[in-house]
């Protein structure tokens, strides 16, 4: 099989990591799927919930990794390897406790920032080549115990508004035309 894009939005899974910082990555991935006619289903060979949407023409992958944060790249590459999706081709969604809620960053490329996701993806593809969607969650206090607790209302009412902005802007962002989709979500 394969697909043009890959789009996978970290985070981690059980009831507990639900609505934690940590899984703004999710966040954004619910928010793209809700609002297109496809769903999410687990496939164990792939270490994640999985889905597949054409949207403008083109053939994506959707990948919520059904690990934990710092095994995720397991699951892109079982998943970038079956549908035959390059890295360059490979969009990841990732909490950023470098940008205030509410703010999104495109980046292509790049390290890994002290991120495990990213950090265990770039170990398991063998590359760093792919894009980022950088979803701000702010910064505050000790690091591990605050990305697994929720924002205030206040704060997750900004991540979800940017969220669903990003959300239309998505399939804009790779292709030959998204620098003008990169401007956009940037402004």
């Amino acid at each position: 099989m394969s697909a043009r894009y890959l789009l996978v939005g970290l985070g981690n899974p059980g009831r507990e990591y639900v609505n934690t910082r940590h899984n703004a990555g999710f966040w954004l991935i619910d928010s793209f799927v809700g609002g297109r006619n496809f769903e999410l289903i687990h496939k164990a060979k792939m270490a994640g919930y999985v889905g597949q949407v054409e949207v403008n023409g083109d053939s994506w992958v959707v990948l919520k990794p059904a690990t934990y944060m710092n095994r995720s790249g397991v699951a892109v590459r079982k998943v970038s390897q079956y549908f035959d999706v390059t890295v360059e081709n490979i969009l990841v969604a990732h909490d950023e406790l470098d940008f205030e809620p509410g703010i999104i960053r495109f980046k292509r490329g790049g390290g890994h920032g002290g991120h495990n996701g990213l950090r265990d993806i770039i170990a398991q593809l063998g590359d760093s080549g792919f894009s980022r969607l950088r979803v701000g969650i702010g910064r505050s206090g000790e690091m591990a115990s605050y990305v697994l607790k929720p924002p205030s209302k206040y704060q997750r009412a900004d991540i979800d508004s940017a969220i669903v902005k990003v959300s239309q802007l998505l399939p804009g962002l790779v292709g030959e035309r998204s620098q003008q989709a990169i401007q956009e979500l940037h402004a």
